[in-house]
């Protein structure tokens, strides 16, 4: 018998606890077309993969941040954009996030 992963639920969980929100469980119904985690605010996905291209570019920024200004006196982040694309993308840690947005969002 092959032991399925559990890594992405893991993910759904803890996005869920730290922003404040709950896991939607779908049970066997992985068609239905839901997001991971109900949130009176945020519209919460979340992916798990095994290997994932941003990551290369979040090490370097986390690399060059400790180099330029020291391990933990900025917070990283990421902005990203696709050509073509409307608007820009962030990528910043959830921990720095819930700590950005606590104060109004997470209560």
């Amino acid at each position: 018998m092959v032991r399925q992963s559990t890594s992405w639920k893991d993910l759904e969980r803890t996005a869920a606890k730290k922003l404040g929100g709950t896991r939607i469980i779908r049970g066997n119904d992985f068609g239905a077309s839901d997001l991971d985690v109900l949130h009176p605010h945020f519209a919460i996905d979340a992916k798990w993969r095994s290997k994932l291209a941003v990551l290369r570019w979040w090490e370097k920024l986390l690399k060059d941040n400790d180099r330029l200004y020291g391990k933990g006196n900025k917070i990283p982040i990421l902005v990203m954009k696709e050509k073509g694309q409307r608007g820009e993308l962030l990528v910043i840690s959830l921990d720095d996030f819930v700590k950005i947005v606590k104060e109004e969002y997470l209560k």
